[in-house]
């Protein structure tokens, strides 16, 4: 333990210097200064523990040192000695966090017990500051896998609102309670797993649990990883839910893909159909897991939107498709995209494309085309130029829609509209 003396009496500074077995007590002398600028300046470079004080000094008093000292030196111990017995002396002694105060003549017993007892006081501040240090290390040590844990609660729907929010707070987890949320989940596929022992799965785990920190950088999100390959992912929304819901779409196709790439393994995903508030987290992450178990139906390798259709038969599923028929048939004039048709559903166009093919029999692309084919002979059959029948199924250049044409029907636009006036006159011919 470190102590300067601050004495502007020689004979009394060099007596506590120099006449009291400080080393016998576990205490080093750092310095003595018989001045306040001096005390200042040694208390600067020596950094000691302990100051004993005198204070009155002909430059600057104790309290001035005093004061300067609490403000810039919080750890460090002080203690007064003076020959006036001044009540308002003490209260600012106080106010600038001095220790103890003593009054002179005070012998070097009293000195000692004073020194050691403020010595004795750090000692155990120190050692409540080491506990201190041990225990927010082994907090953040365990933190993560706590965190992990209450993650997975909050999936599996076992906290209130008041729970949720002192767990919230306890663990800085970052939720804002009247925020919006959606769940998605992304598992390796099953049939690799016969490929795979438990260890290897399990280091193909951590290393996607790895790279997927990564991928989700600059997301707001939390993930709850498994030994088995899954991953529970809980994005946080901003204003618009639409969009957001259209965003985490694009980034699990993305996910996906970098994980086939990089990895060489295929996974899949499902994506909940609603929205909600923290407390609700259960139910889309309900919704994830049943979008998920569809890849039995689409194939894997895909983010699969949930619909409540799953579970309401044959009939009901079609719905989907039936809107994409709709869109199809009544905006034949225009270009007809399956990302565009994807985006405006909210799902994403593998999925769509996978869905589309199942419930048709067609890809979509080829449905397109057909109907757009069907349509513009109905329209050359009732007389309308090629160019205007082009236009009207959504072709601007006439030589690529008669290459499209011809390569559908084995004949040009061209050759149906002479057909058709040809008919005409030979109907007209015969009257």
């Amino acid at each position: 333990m470190n102590l300067l003396i601050v004495e502007d009496e020689e004979r009394l500074r060099n007596s506590l210097v120099h006449y009291i077995p400080w080393e016998e007590h576990g205490i080093q002398i750092v310095g003595a200064a018989e001045t306040g600028e001096q005390a200042l300046q040694l208390i600067e470079r020596r950094q000691p523990d302990i100051v004993l004080l005198d204070i009155e000094m002909p430059d600057l008093s104790g309290l001035v040192v005093a004061k300067h000292v609490s403000k810039h030196y919080e750890h460090i111990k002080m203690i007064i000695l003076s020959g006036h017995d001044d009540f308002q002396s003490v209260q600012k002694a106080m106010e600038f966090g001095v220790s103890l105060y003593l009054l002179k003549p005070a012998g070097a017993e009293q000195i000692v017990d004073y020194v050691l007892h403020v010595a004795n006081q750090l000692r155990e501040t120190w050692a409540q500051q080491r506990e201190q240090l041990l225990l927010r290390e082994k907090w953040e040590y365990y933190l993560p896998g706590v965190r992990g844990r209450a993650i997975c609660d909050i999936l599996n729907g076992k906290y209130d609102r008041e729970q949720l929010g002192m767990l919230n707070n306890d663990l800085h987890l970052g939720f804002m309670m009247d925020g919006y949320y959606a769940v998605a989940t992304i598992k390796l596929d099953d049939q690799l797993a016969g490929r795979s022992d438990g260890g290897l799965r399990s280091q193909q785990t951590f290393v996607l649990s790895s790279m997927m920190q990564t991928w989700l950088a600059g997301h707001q999100c939390w993930i709850n990883s498994e030994q088995n390959g899954t991953f529970d992912i809980i994005f946080a929304l901003q204003n618009d839910a639409v969009d957001g819901i259209i965003q985490i779409h694009a980034l699990l196709e993305k996910i996906l893909g970098h994980i086939r790439i990089c990895l060489q393994l295929s996974a899949s995903a499902g994506i909940c159909g609603s929205v909600g508030t923290v407390e609700t987290i259960c139910a889309q992450y309900s919704e994830a897991r049943s979008a998920l178990k569809q890849r039995h139906i689409y194939g894997s390798g895909i983010a699969i939107p949930y619909q409540a259709t799953y579970c309401a038969g044959q009939g009901v599923r079609n719905k989907t498709v039936q809107c994409i028929v709709q869109i199809v048939n009544e905006e034949m004039e225009q270009e007809v995209t399956l990302h565009g048709v994807a985006e405006r559903l909210f799902v994403n166009a593998s999925y769509l494309s996978r869905l589309f093919k199942q419930e048709m029999g067609t890809s979509f692309s080829t449905y397109v085309i057909e109907r757009k084919m069907e349509r513009a002979k109905h329209i050359l059959l009732e007389g309308a130029k090629v160019y205007d029948a082009a236009y009207r199924v959504g072709y601007r250049d006439v030589s690529y829609f008669t290459k499209v044409f011809r390569k559908h029907w084995g004949v040009t636009p061209g050759n149906v509209k002479q057909k058709r006036e040809y008919d005409d006159y030979a109907e007209f011919g015969t009257r």
